[in-house]
């Protein structure tokens, strides 16, 4: 069989956020077009996501989701090494600042890589073999978080998602379709040039943990909600999974992707 010309790398961020997020991940593991997980370390309502992705299906690769900024006014989580050990990390109330601007102009770079090689050993402990390092809310834009994170991925034979060598689908043209699917269906088909791609999402489904994240509540947040429930549903629909075969896509494991 031709070697298709267009890869993409299908991942789910945030497992371990909370029970629903990591059941419509691990779903999409097992039924869906996701082979590549992130998992979040600092949550409290990581414990259920451990047992669950400790096995996971033939294909499938897990990689740590390293995580500084806690980004949510009804669910808040702060570093595994404790506020008073990385306290240039946290607000007054010992939880990771809310957005990567404010850790711009408050984090020390090292206190960052200790923070996240303490995540890493967390992972490492709870017995899984992560394969690659990716970041929450991408905060390797910041001056020496990019080198920080390059560090720990050369130390631990990791893929470092966030290299450069990975580029994003395109977003499609305006207007922009609505639908989970059409989204997806738009983006592959912008990316027209032969390499491999990234689609990152976020499946979860609407219980009561996930709709606790977003306190104030509003339209923002409904809307938010209601994103990443199509988007579980999307990536386990047949019909769509079908339809990204007959535009003769490959699905890679970063592992896979580095090898190529």
């Amino acid at each position: 069989m031709a070697k298709s010309s267009r890869s993409i790398i299908f991942r789910a961020d945030d497992a371990g956020v909370n029970p629903s997020a990591s059941k419509a991940i691990f779903h999409c593991l097992q039924e869906g077009m996701v082979r590549n997980v992130g998992i979040m370390v600092p949550p409290a309502g990581n414990a259920e996501a451990v047992a669950m992705f400790r096995d996971l299906p033939d294909g499938a690769v897990l990689g740590l989701h390293a995580t500084i900024t806690s980004e949510w006014d009804g669910q808040r989580w702060g570093p595994v090494l404790g506020a008073e050990a990385v306290p240039s990390l946290v607000g007054p109330d010992g939880t990771f600042h809310p957005s990567t601007a404010i850790v711009k102009d408050h984090a020390k770079p090292e206190e960052v890589e200790r923070e996240v090689r303490a995540q890493l050993e967390r992972v490492l402990e709870w017995g899984f073999q992560p394969r690659y390092l990716d970041t929450h809310m991408v905060f390797t834009w910041i001056p020496g978080m990019s080198e920080a994170m390059a560090l720990i991925c050369a130390d631990h034979d990791l893929v470092f998602a966030n290299s450069g060598n990975f580029q994003g689908l395109p977003k499609p043209a305006e207007p922009a379709p609505t639908s989970s699917r059409d989204k997806l269906m738009a983006r592959i088909d912008a990316a027209s040039a032969p390499g491999t791609y990234v689609y990152v999402s976020h499946p979860s489904y609407d219980g009561a943990d996930t709709k606790g994240m977003f306190k104030k509540g509003g339209s923002q947040w409904e809307a938010i909600l209601g994103n990443r429930k199509a988007e579980a549903e999307m990536l386990c629909d047949p019909a769509v999974i079908d339809e990204v075969r007959q535009r003769d896509i490959q699905s890679l494991t970063y592992v896979e992707a580095s090898a190529a």
